[in-house]
């Protein structure tokens, strides 16, 4: 996965090429994680916090377009031999660190991987999963290289038409896995006015 998104933000139009198990507007692998907060009282069983559980690579966020609010982004560095990190939206550091940084407080997250204690490194901004008017939901993000998924999704930022780059990226994969099928393929803009159909039906009735 690693060699094929060095081989796409390589190609001559993109900006920046990332993978995640949770595309914006998009089927995905929606995963929801108990987590506790270090330094805080611990939780009666079962009523634990959750939060969406998204698995991504280092330039998933510059790719989708998310800013950075504090902090930093995933790096290289954080391998599967580094501290344990985890990047939270702005929605999980205002309802659980509120009035606080929540760079620097350490969570334990409790799916996907065996339980283990990680430290924020980051704060993003919210991603509207299901809708542009669809209520923003604590997410946390894991670096790909601490947390491997079987099932991932490539987002590419390019400078110009995408559409018109596609055959350039299917090249690109199919050079490291010639086996590896494009299950679907669709432009944010594509996606956004998706979500408007039934709104624009409305509208124009």
């Amino acid at each position: 996965f690693e060699e094929t998104l060095f081989r796409l933000a390589a190609l001559p139009g993109v900006q920046a090429a990332g993978g995640t198990t949770a595309p914006p507007f998009e089927d995905g692998i929606e995963v929801e994680s108990d987590f506790t907060i270090e330094g805080q009282p611990p939780p009666a069983p079962g009523q634990e916090p959750t939060a969406q559980h998204t698995i991504v690579t280092s330039d998933f966020f510059r790719a989708i377009g998310v800013t950075l609010s504090r902090g930093r982004v995933f790096e290289k560095s954080d391998h599967a031999n580094a501290p344990p990190v985890v990047i939270v939206n702005e929605t999980f550091a205002r309802r659980y660190f509120p009035g606080e940084d929540a760079v620097g407080k350490r969570i334990l997250v409790k799916r996907l991987t065996r339980p283990v204690v990680r430290e924020i490194i980051g704060v993003v901004g919210d991603v509207r999963h299901t809708g542009l008017d669809s209520p923003t939901t604590p997410e946390l993000y894991m670096h790909m290289l601490q947390a491997p998924f079987g099932s991932m999704t490539f987002v590419v930022r390019t400078d110009a038409d995408p559409l018109a780059l596609l055959p350039a990226v299917k090249r690109e994969v199919w050079a490291v896995n010639r086996n590896l099928p494009f299950y679907s393929v669709a432009t944010m803009d594509q996606l956004v006015a998706d979500t408007l159909k039934e709104r624009r039906l409305s509208l124009a009735l």
